[in-house]
């Protein structure tokens, strides 16, 4: 398999991760609410939206479609780290059910990350780690190796 089709579908792979991840940490609260007004709602911020996250932002609408849970997937149009944290801080701030989010870079996302899950929302850092966040955990790919040709 191609190397840039191999890192796709890990992506995909993690995105889904993902997704089950925080619905198994409790934002789904029933069966019941899911996927209707007022149900379990995934946040998903992306480091940038760009023509390769267009396949992490699908993965993630497939994945909530899968497990019947509204997903919201935002990102900066440049790789802005503080327009990314806007969008976090905004999904906070609706109380989401859970996020998801690529933290790029990871150390500046400590403390909105903090704040998220002092809130109690679970937080699942994607693709890039935040080393001394609060973030439940971490879905990704060895990052050495997947630029290794």
């Amino acid at each position: 398999m191609h190397r840039l089709q191999r890192n796709s579908l890990s992506a995909l792979l993690a995105v889904t991760c993902g997704i089950g991840a925080l619905v198994s940490s409790g934002c789904n609260k029933s069966a019941s609410n899911r996927a209707q007004p007022g149900g379990a709602k995934v946040g998903y911020v992306l480091h940038g939206l760009i023509e390769f996250t267009q396949i992490i932002q699908q993965g993630a609408l497939d994945a909530g479609k899968d497990e019947a849970i509204e997903v919201d997937v935002v990102g900066p149009a440049g790789f802005v780290a503080t327009d990314a944290i806007a969008m976090f801080e905004g999904m906070t701030a609706r109380k989401v059910g859970g996020l998801v989010v690529v933290p790029m870079p990871g150390e500046v996302c400590v403390t909105p990350i903090r704040q998220a899950t002092e809130a109690g929302i679970p937080v699942l850092t994607a693709n890039v780690n935040s080393p001394g966040s609060t973030a439940t955990c971490w879905c990704g790919q060895d990052e050495y190796q997947s630029g290794v040709i």
